[in-house]
């Protein structure tokens, strides 16, 4: 997590922040072939689901390896891997066809005739198991009707684990849960049906597929309340974690200045996906709260996270989104602004990174009769410089 990198000064440029990592992880990859005296194996799943300083970290392993025996292997979803692989490198990992596991399943049941993955395979097997009804085609509707034939208590626990996330322990669980709730026998149903997992370490949901799917299935209210008993829980929990905790379990403002760090920390670490990610985050926070009262001037908010969500996404090159973002929040800014004069800034850097000098032009002397308009007259000298680095053609 975040947390555990901020022990460098604040200051430090987000590549020299990265670099740092990844030279840790170097050293520790190193140190630990030595001790063993033997070739190293890093197995990473899901890299395209860890935080972005680690996936950066195992790239840049992967980019400049140290000089001894070692194998990194990596688990993604096709088009997400951080260092493309060389053809001899990749290995695809297809569905199942349907002779491999048909004979398992009686009809209808084993009659489909197309290739299915693992993962509806193993859902379809524990399907048969639990009753003679037919089950759905698609494997979504499948894990959520086989949770809805949980028993209530399960089905409890089970939403309390979704919010939680990994290895909760039976303690965590039961301060979460109602005291009249008999953990127990609930518990080893969801083990049983295979659809959370226990161990020394706590429970946990068997697949993030399936975490996905009874987190989307938790009434809201309940959700609300489960996000904020976690937070009381867990106060010094990690900043992505608190984050979290606060966009769904605590007040919009908290949750607001929760991503609103949680983006700057990201950045600051040379996370560029995942600061735009918060951001999105938060812009999405702050629409929901136009027609509520958590905010004194929710429109203000979403044009403040309007513009740093488009800043991101200038930075990281994706030029088209940038301007979309801006573009629409422009539709909601005040004539006479200094929102309105920020915004058309950012517009008109975007122009000119997609060398359209005189579009960037307009933008940058429309930004700047706003300011003087709404008497902002502080934003100017970024507007000029804005304006002596725009290239018309």
């Amino acid at each position: 997590g975040l947390d555990a990198m901020w022990s460098r000064a604040d200051d430090e440029p987000p590549a020299a922040r990265r670099a740092h990592v990844a030279e840790a992880l170097a050293w520790a990859v190193t140190a630990g072939a030595r001790a063993a005296r033997a070739p190293v194996t890093i197995v990473v799943d899901d890299i395209d689901f860890i935080d972005g300083a680690s996936r950066n970290a195992f790239a840049d392993l992967a980019s400049r390896p140290p000089p001894l025996p070692a194998l990194l292997v990596v688990t993604y979803a096709p088009g997400t891997s951080p260092v493309p692989p060389l053809a001899s490198e990749a290995w695809t990992l297809g569905p199942l066809p349907p002779e491999t596991f048909a004979h398992l399943l009686p009809p209808p049941a084993g009659a489909a005739p197309r290739a299915l993955p693992p993962l509806h395979v193993e859902q379809l097997l524990a399907w048969v198991r639990e009753g003679a009804e037919p089950p759905p085609e698609r494997l979504g509707d499948l894990i959520a009707r086989r949770i809805e034939r949980l028993s209530p208590e399960a089905r409890q626990a089970l939403h309390a684990m979704a919010v939680w996330g990994d290895d909760a322990s039976l303690g965590d669980l039961k301060a979460m849960l109602p005291g009249t709730l008999d953990l127990g026998p609930a518990l080893q149903q969801l083990d049983r049906s295979r659809v959370a997992t226990l161990g020394h370490g706590g429970a946990r949901i068997a697949h993030p597929l399936l975490r996905r799917i009874v987190f989307s299935s938790i009434p809201a209210q309940r959700k609300h309340e489960l996000f904020a008993r976690a937070a009381e829980l867990r106060p010094a929990a990690a900043l992505e974690v608190r984050a979290r905790q606060g966009a769904h379990g605590g007040s919009a403002f908290e949750a607001l200045s929760l991503l609103e760090v949680l983006a700057a920390r990201r950045a600051a670490a040379d996370d560029l996906v995942g600061s735009i990610s918060a951001l999105r985050h938060a812009l999405d926070l702050t629409r929901r709260q136009l027609h509520r009262d958590e905010l004194d001037d929710p429109v203000s908010a979403m044009l403040v996270f309007a513009r740093k969500l488009a800043e991101s996404l200038v930075a990281a090159g994706k030029f088209t989104d940038a301007d979309g973002v801006l573009r629409e929040a422009l539709g909601n800014a005040p004539p006479t602004s200094t929102h309105r004069a920020r915004l058309l800034g950012v517009l008109a850097t975007v122009a000119q990174a997609r060398n359209n000098g005189e579009e960037a032009r307009k933008f940058v002397e429309e930004a700047m009769r706003v300011a003087r308009q709404s008497n902002a007259g502080g934003i100017l000298p970024l507007l000029e410089k804005i304006q002596a680095e725009i290239k018309v053609a």
